[in-house]
């Protein structure tokens, strides 16, 4: 994932939406006697070189082997949650054991996968898509202005229909609206509604032809019967 995976012991996000839950899940590591003595031992080597730089730090190697185990397992949650498409780790819990005379160190940790999106996003992303709706709208409303206004004509002048079919986003949306024109013409019906419908067939096959079909219609209507 391009941004690491969110961990959080709350179960919600400032600023973020939970937009799916995916699932449980859960990581552990056990540091075995003898990582703990090397730990021990370089915790004690790295303290008496640099006591001077500390005050009242009394970490021990079992305390440094606890707090290096639970980065372990955060990155091998951040790498499960990614694995199953999440971007955050909700409600996460650690547990820490250590076995009789420190022999063994196990620490372990829990939490719900989740999908999460800003919400700022979130919001923008609703404006765009109320915008579009509302494009899509005044876009329905004028073709449907221009049929009522042409329904019937028996003539096709292309220039008087061209705002109207430059919306359209399909040489199938063009045939369509053609055919609900019902032009009362033997040319149109006869010619340019077959070639325009012949497109908008091998559109199904071949992808949009939209502007195909604008050129043809175009062609057809503008020379001589």
């Amino acid at each position: 994932m391009d941004n690491p995976v969110i961990l959080s012991t709350t179960h919600s996000l400032e600023g973020y939406s939970i937009i799916e839950y995916k699932d449980v899940i859960s990581e552990e590591v056990v540091f075995a006697n003898k990582l703990i003595s090397q730990f021990k031992n370089m915790v004690n080597d790295f303290f008496s070189a640099v006591d001077s730089l500390f005050y009242d730090t009394e970490l021990s190697g079992t305390s440094v082997a606890i707090l290096k185990a639970k980065e372990y397992v955060k990155d091998k949650l951040r790498a499960k949650a990614a694995s199953i498409g999440a971007n955050a780790v909700v409600g996460i819990d650690f547990e820490t054991s250590i076995g009789a005379s420190s022999t063994n160190i196990r620490v372990s940790i829990n939490g719900t996968a989740v999908i999460v999106k800003k919400l700022a996003d979130i919001n923008r992303e609703a404006e765009e898509e109320k915008r579009r709706e509302e494009e899509e709208t005044l876009r329905q409303q004028k073709i449907a202005a221009d049929r009522e206004k042409f329904k019937d004509s028996k003539n096709f002048i292309y220039k008087d229909h061209e705002e109207t079919l430059n919306t359209f986003k399909t040489a199938k949306e063009i045939y369509e609206y053609l055919v609900s024109l019902n032009i009362q013409d033997e040319y149109i019906n006869s010619t340019v509604l077959p070639e325009i419908q012949k497109i908008s067939e091998v559109e199904r096959f071949y992808g949009n032809k939209m502007t195909g079909a604008l050129n043809k219609l175009k062609e057809l209507t503008n020379r001589e019967k």
